[in-house]
């Protein structure tokens, strides 16, 4: 008699039930990856929780840091090599050799746009293929040395050479293909210049 009861009152109560709160969780941990210059290492900061999560150390203190999602790099100037992160396990996976002199390293969607800016010598390279790199290669183009280069989040870059006084606009996330070209008053001269740009123009 008691199991029947039991069976009712379990019955009733899952007609009258409106259900449960589940809790939707964010498995994102919020974290970015910066750099101390002083102490030499590249660090895991979680920003909900103000605080480093995990270390990897550096012998230099000319570190650039470049991250989109998962992919995490680390160009390290005094040795002109490029470190790949694994942020699962915090470990440097790969080293690739770069350029030598001013080198910069950009990620533009599945592309990595490796730039020398003492040559103004460009090299473009498939993500999935960065180990193969090789910095002895022919660059796909070269701007003249001391043109400045950006490269904005959505991967579209644009380049200035005071030598031919033109910018060059390359949508990087795509291929490595010079799309437009616009003419600049700029006269060829030792000046210092800079290029950024903001909602698709240069500036």
């Amino acid at each position: 008699m008691s199991s029947v009861v039991v069976c009712a009152v379990v019955g009733v109560a899952a007609v009258v039930s409106t259900g449960y709160t589940a809790q939707r969780l964010d498995l994102n941990d919020a974290s970015v990856w910066v750099l101390n210059d002083t102490d030499q290492f590249v660090g895991r900061a979680n920003t909900d929780v103000f605080e480093l999560n995990t270390i990897v150390q550096s012998t230099s203190a000319d570190l650039q840091i470049v991250q989109s999602g998962s992919t995490v790099l680390v160009v390290d100037r005094s040795t002109a090599t490029l470190d790949v992160i694994d942020p699962a396990t915090s470990e440097i996976v790969d080293t690739i050799a770069l350029p030598p002199i001013q080198v910069s390293v950009y990620l533009a969607g599945s592309n990595v746009v490796v730039y020398s800016f003492t040559t103004g010598q460009l090299w473009f390279t498939p993500l999935a293929e960065l180990s193969k790199f090789d910095a002895s290669q022919l660059p796909n183009f070269t701007f003249g040395a001391n043109s400045p280069l950006s490269v904005d989040a959505n991967g579209l870059l644009f380049a200035f050479s005071p030598e031919a006084g033109q910018v060059y606009r390359i949508d990087a996330s795509i291929s490595a293909v010079v799309d437009e070209t616009s003419e600049t008053r700029f006269a060829a001269s030792d000046d210092r210049f800079q290029i950024t740009s903001v909602g698709g123009r240069w500036v």
